[in-house]
């Protein structure tokens, strides 16, 4: 049994009885079309920093940023504008997900570094029911008027998900609004232990992870090398 099979198996029992869904930690890729891409301005910190973060510090729960621009232009009285609404963006897992997990690993536009695997059941329960939505497409051709920003960030266009994300812009996806912290006024939230199911990881850093979650306590934790 390979490991894609094994993750199959493990996620189908979780899936039927709660729901799960990944949210990816990435950065772009250095090369493209087999060339090493020109260098860009200088990051202080990645998206992969913050999983990272999570694995080193001795906090209990792991933290979360929600960004903005998700999903669609909504209509406003200023006219078209991209939604504010803080959201963590995650992919349903099932079918599609499955699909785009076996595709070979050119056809892959980002650096998968770590995918945080979540019980959709568990983040309800915790967020709120009208906290996570899993996201719509808005079909232009009926021509009925757009959202609210408020509330377009539970609608995509799909096509323009095409290449940006692959192989996973294809899969379903769903959107968990983050409430900003009072104290810091950014949008950063936690999820207790009790809502995470597991971990999606590089080849090769199985081991090196499962340390970190050991000294973290977090030894129900499933673990997949599959990145």
């Amino acid at each position: 049994m390979n490991q894609i099979q094994r993750f199959r198996i493990w996620a189908e029992k979780h899936r039927r009885k709660e729901g799960i869904i990944c949210h990816f930690y990435y950065s772009d890729k250095q090369t493209r079309n087999g060339r090493p891409k020109k260098p860009g301005q200088k990051q202080y910190y990645t998206r992969v920093d913050y999983a990272y973060f999570n694995l080193f510090c001795d906090s209990q729960e792991w933290f979360v940023k929600g960004t903005p621009e998700h999903g669609i232009s909504g209509l406003s009285s200023q006219g078209y504008e991209r939604s504010q609404v803080p959201c963590l963006n995650c992919y349903e897992i099932n079918g599609k997900f499955y699909k785009a997990l076996e595709a070979p690993e050119e056809e892959w536009n980002k650096e998968y570094e770590i995918g945080l695997i979540l019980s959709k059941k568990g983040i309800r329960a915790g967020f709120g029911e009208d906290r996570v939505k899993d996201v719509e497409l808005w079909k232009e051709k009926d021509e009925k008027p757009r959202p609210p920003p408020r509330l377009s960030w539970c609608y995509d266009i799909g096509r323009k998900r095409a290449g940006t994300l692959s192989p996973f812009n294809r899969c379903d996806i769903v959107r968990i609004r983050i409430q900003k912290c009072r104290s810091l006024g950014i949008a950063i939230e936690s999820i207790p232990l009790e809502a995470m199911r597991g971990l999606l990881v590089k080849r090769g850093k199985c081991q090196a992870v499962r340390r970190f979650l050991q000294d973290k306590g977090w030894n129900e934790l499933e673990i997949f090398p599959l990145l």
